[in-house]
């Protein structure tokens, strides 16, 4: 059975979603992934803050593999800061919206930790890690 490059790049699109999922943990969301994103767009995300669903999606034109890896990268970055913005746009208390930039904070600083520490073993020692 062929794989039609459309499929394939839905299938790698999920796939770099999930990789930056992993990277920012973030365990608190169910994903689904499907073609249908606005013109216009590389890639889009939709969401719920309240049942914890969400859904990324691309356009059916060809968006290329480093375009497709970024764009997921830019969507998950929406998805980690989902809680925040609805937050913020419901002008909630400054505690609870300081509560959630914390949250974002240590997954970021998380993931450059876990980045310096693989590139230390690998005898490697770039930009900010010491």
């Amino acid at each position: 059975m062929k794989i039609c490059s459309r499929e394939y790049r839905l299938g790698e699109f999920e796939r770099y979603c999930k990789e930056w999922i992993w990277v920012f943990g973030i365990k608190d969301w169910t994903c689904s992934y499907r073609y249908g994103a606005n013109v216009g767009c590389s890639a889009e995300v939709q969401y719920n803050t309240k049942s914890r669903q969400a859904t990324l999606l691309i356009p059916k034109t060809r968006v290329k593999g480093e375009q497709l890896r970024l764009s997921a990268l830019h969507e998950i970055w929406h998805l980690l800061m989902a809680d925040l913005t609805t937050m913020a746009e419901g002008a909630v208390s400054g505690d609870r919206v300081l509560c959630e930039e914390h949250k974002i904070i240590a997954r970021m600083e998380n993931y450059i930790k876990k980045d310096c520490v693989a590139k230390k073993s690998k005898g490697k020692k770039k930009g900010g890690c010491k």
